[in-house]
């Protein structure tokens, strides 16, 4: 029997580790609001206004409508019985309901959360840590990890990895649109626990206790390029026929820096990589219902990992404590929400 739907009972809305990660999330952009200096930047300018939260709000309903098409294609029949049973069957799996419903929710928060992600990390100078973290590294790995991956150094390989890196937000998009609308309420709500403590956990504490700007602002934080003088030489000499986005960016993150302004998707840090925690993150979440889209994901990440010390983005370990990371997040969520015997989450009403 189909149980009817509430707003608090049912769905996302009505797991426990959907409404901790709510609140987790308004809360960081509110502690961002009274403690951040850049907290006193209006929200609507760098939220509402940017780019990324309204292609989430314009595209953020396809996948209702393909949920809509894959219940006709269940449905079968004619077309008029046929549609009209579509509609009855994604009514009836909370497509008009409680998907809708959190839907339109993480188009209220994340802006929001966003923004005080960029609020803290905005937070974060001065830069204290490169020095370290490129003497770790080459502890760590024997040489400098670029070094390492002197073999890739093609003009034409780094053009393209470059285009991966910034291929990334439509990475984050898929993931939000993806996570947003299908999979059962408890996978969701445990990908969005996942997802909030680990930019909280990863991107700001961790970001704030290892401050460093990475490779490419290593000139800027300590005065001198170092071992990262050869790397930027390649660098400067690939820009000038392939045209590197990379400088660009990095001058305007900097400048933004420098002048304390709030950016959505902007501020420095280098530990860990966001960009490989969330292809991890989205690998995590795929691995157990669909395997064939978590090594995509995967690989995704090993590029990003690569390009991010072949671009001077990252030090190796970023990348690597960011999957660590993630990977024990997602264990940890695994752990507090798995499913007691009979189909009961621990800690979390039954479904």
């Amino acid at each position: 029997m189909t149980r009817r739907w509430t707003p608090v009972s049912s769905g996302v809305l009505g797991e426990r580790a959907a409404q901790v990660a709510a609140l987790l999330a308004v809360g960081y952009a509110v502690t961002a609001m009274a403690f951040c200096p850049g907290g006193r930047t209006p929200v609507l300018a760098v939220t509402l206004w940017h780019p990324i939260p309204r292609v989430l709000g314009l595209l953020g309903f396809v996948p209702l409508g393909l949920g809509i098409v894959a219940c006709r294609l269940r449905v079968g029949g004619s077309a008029a019985e046929g549609w009209a049973g579509a509609f009855r069957l994604a009514g009836e799996e909370g497509w008009f309901t409680e998907r809708l419903a959190g839907y339109v929710t993480l188009l209220m928060i994340l802006p929001p959360f966003f923004w005080g992600f960029a609020a803290w990390k905005t937070d974060i100078p001065p830069f204290t840590a490169d020095a370290a973290l490129a003497a770790w590294d080459r502890i760590l790995h024997g040489a400098d990890p670029y070094r390492l991956l002197v073999p890739l150094q093609r003009p034409w390989l780094t053009k393209l990895l470059d285009h991966a890196y910034y291929v990334w937000r439509y990475l984050l998009i898929g993931l939000v649109l993806w996570q947003g609308w299908f999979g059962t309420a408890w996978a969701r709500a445990r990908f969005w626990l996942a997802f909030v403590v680990t930019w909280i956990v990863l991107g700001t504490l961790l970001a704030h206790l290892v401050p460093s700007a990475g490779p490419g602002f290593y000139q800027r934080v300590t005065g001198s390029w170092g071992p990262f003088s050869p790397l930027m030489a390649y660098l400067t000499r690939t820009t000038e026929t392939q045209h590197l986005g990379v400088f660009g960016v990095q001058a305007a993150l900097w400048d933004a820096v420098e002048r304390g302004q709030v950016v959505f998707g902007g501020g420095i840090s280098a530990f860990p990589s966001l960009h490989v925690a969330m292809p991890v993150l989205g690998a995590c979440a795929a691995w157990t219902p669909h395997r064939w889209l978590a090594w995509p994901l995967v690989a995704f990440a090993v590029v990003i990992f690569l390009g991010s010390i072949q671009l001077a983005w990252h030090y190796a370990l970023d990348g690597e404590v960011a999957a660590a990371g993630v990977a024990g997040i997602w264990w940890a969520t695994g752990r507090i929400l798995r499913p007691r015997r009979g189909g009961a989450i621990a800690g979390l009403p039954s479904q």
